[in-house]
Order: structure tokens, then sequence, then C-alpha cells
């Protein structure tokens, strides 16, 4: 989906990107192009709703759910702003 993956990091998994509330900017510099800026904001649009049905889902307790939305609510917000800044 995203015209040139912005990360070099690997895992177990295959290759990662790290996008945190702690450093928003540095992470979407990395990305290439305007699709790749605008595929992130539509992601992160819906991540408080997916996080807080997942959470559902998962059977998290309720203080664990709601620290899980709080986080994705804080990483939102987070890159919502660096996009605009």
């Amino acid at each position: 989906m995203f015209d040139r993956w912005p990360g070099a990091q690997v895992d177990n998994f295959g290759p990662l990107w790290r996008l945190e509330h702690a450093a928003p900017a540095e992470a979407l510099s990395q990305l290439a192009t305007p699709h790749d800026r605008a595929l992130i904001a539509a992601v992160l649009d819906v991540l408080p709703a997916l996080t807080t049905r997942a959470a559902g889902t998962a059977g998290l307790a309720e203080e664990d759910q709601q620290a899980w939305v709080q986080r994705a609510q804080r990483l939102a917000t987070a890159v919502a702003e660096a996009l605009r800044g």
C-alpha cells in the first residue's frame, strides 16, 4: 500500500516501521509521497475506534481497554499535529 516502505528496521516477522507519539515528525519524515502521508492519516483517523473494538474483543479489563484507547488517541493526535506542522 505504501509507494515506498518508510522503515529500514527488520524483526523476526519482516520489515517494520515505528510510528510513536514521542517523535512522530521524525517517523513521518520517512514517508516519501503525499499518498503515503494520506495513507497514514487515514489509518490514524480510525485507529481509536479500532482499538476500542479490538480491546473489547480481546476481553481486556475495562481499565486496560481505556489505556489502549488513550494510547491510540495520543498517537493519532501527535501524528495529526506533526502532519500539520
